[in-house]
């Protein structure tokens, strides 16, 4: 097997290797609506509907205004939090069972690339490591998702801000990635959709950043060109067989 010129490649998850086929806000308020479910089913009493666009709310103040310093979230502290408002406490039993049942909302509208499985397969038979990164706020949701899509078997990890509680672009989260296999940035490449999560972040830690457009935000650009461009996963082996990076 020949050596890889970037023998470590890491993937973004969502936009990436898998695609969201629902309307966003409209499956975000099923997510919050399936809390108040479940806790009425354990008997608890609260005005109907509160906690539900409370939780909402705060969702979307978290993705429409971003921490300036990255930090993450997690979804259970957000929840928790939500719900100490009303004097609802929640053993971490009965918050994962909580969570479980949110989370089977949005996981029933992500699906796999066509081209995922076909590219992974391939870049593991020639010698490529790979791991996921993703910015996301439950990390048994995101194991969830890349298991229901049959991708789990080619990656040696996957990293989740939630884990963290810090995400991309941080450095500290490629830090982590990279430590997996006691690799230097240059050694690696990121394959993302987002230009300042995936392409300036990977950048900014000295990652090669590879700009996957297919479902790149619209009307976002990196504030540098990335190292490459592709608009499928297909196109990213015969990229790499011939690629020489500048270090």
């Amino acid at each position: 097997m020949k050596p890889t010129r970037i023998p470590y490649l890491l993937f973004d998850l969502g936009g990436t290797l898998l695609y969201f086929d629902g309307d966003w806000p409209q499956t975000i308020r099923l997510f919050c609506q399936r809390l108040e479910d479940r806790l009425t089913a354990w008997g608890y009493t609260f005005p109907a509907g509160q906690i539900a666009a409370e939780l909402f709310g705060r969702n979307q103040e978290h993705h429409l205004k971003p921490d300036p310093e990255h930090r993450e979230q997690a979804t259970a502290d957000l929840v928790t939090e939500v719900l100490a408002r009303h004097h609802i406490q929640l053993n971490p039993s009965r918050l994962r069972l909580a969570l479980a049942a949110m989370y089977t909302v949005s996981q029933a509208h992500w699906w796999p690339e066509e081209d995922a499985a076909l590219t992974l397969r391939q870049l593991c038979s020639e010698g490529y490591r790979l791991g996921v990164v993703s910015n996301a706020g439950d990390t048994l949701d995101v194991h969830a998702l890349v298991q229901k899509a049959g991708l789990r078997s080619y990656f040696d990890f996957i990293l989740v801000s939630a884990s963290l509680g810090l995400s991309k672009p941080h450095p500290a989260i490629f830090q982590r990635a990279l430590a997996h296999w006691g690799a230097l940035p240059h050694q690696a490449a990121m394959i993302g959709d987002t230009p300042l999560a995936d392409i300036d972040g990977a950048r900014g830690f000295g990652i090669h950043p590879i700009w996957i457009t297919r479902r790149a935000p619209q009307g976002q650009q990196p504030s540098q060109p990335p190292a490459a461009v592709i608009s499928t996963l297909a196109e990213l082996p015969p990229l790499l067989r011939t690629w020489n990076p500048l270090p």
